[in-house]
């Protein structure tokens, strides 16, 4: 498939990496396709996991094994983290780092690949959904008004959108995305102008959360 996946772990504990991989597994089994051996470095809580996924063969690369295929991927993805992280007119909080990594995973999966002889996408191969002008109409830390449905039609003094900053499309068939601002997944948006309110608003947030993210290695 050519197909690149990340989950953002809670600890390097074997239970949480064999929850990972089970995440990831059944991603690519709802695609119809079926996992037989999962590669992986010849870390403790990797190798470990041997027994712990049925009918799956776990194989640990040698110390000093080179994966280059996997490390390619991994630096790609890196630089467009860069490179994301170079273009927003504010600080990135820490908190948003996962965020970031869902986001160029995302778009990662829509360059088309030559793997398996064709030039298709890996998310077009797995979900056999072509991508449309608004899976690309937003991009990681766009301001958005993002409409609330809760609001009532007939309430003419409750605001009908709320101000969000995009985070990472859901990866569903509504083409949804979540936002931050209480973590909304919402599928209708308009996309604004980031005002100096809006940067300032955003580097305030990233002092009194988790912090500013110095740099991505």
């Amino acid at each position: 498939l050519g197909l690149v996946m990340a989950v953002c772990l809670k600890s390097s504990k074997t239970g949480d990496m064999v929850t990972a991989v089970q995440s990831m597994i059944a991603a690519l089994s709802e695609g119809g396709n079926t996992v037989r051996t999962v590669h992986c470095d010849p870390q403790l809580s990797l190798i470990i996991m041997r027994g712990k996924l049925p009918g799956i063969r776990t194989d640990a690369a040698g110390a000093g094994d080179n994966m280059n295929h996997v490390d390619i991927q991994i630096e790609l993805l890196k630089e467009m983290m860069r490179s994301q992280n170079a273009s927003l007119p504010w600080n990135l909080p820490d908190e948003w780092i996962p965020d970031l990594v869902k986001y160029v995973v995302a778009r990662r999966n829509h360059l088309p690949t030559r793997l398996g002889g064709s030039n298709v996408a890996p998310i077009v191969k797995l979900t056999g959904r072509k991508p449309t002008p608004k899976t690309f109409d937003l991009k990681f830390g766009d301001y958005c008004e993002v409409y609330n449905p809760a609001v009532k039609s007939n309430d003419a003094l409750a605001n009908r959108t709320e101000p969000c900053i995009a985070l990472h499309p859901d990866g569903n068939d509504s083409e949804s995305w979540t936002f931050f601002n209480l973590k909304l997944r919402r599928s209708t948006w308009t996309k604004m102008v980031t005002s100096e309110l809006v940067i300032e608003q955003v580097n305030k947030f990233a002092k009194l959360a988790l912090g500013i993210a110095r740099g991505i290695e």
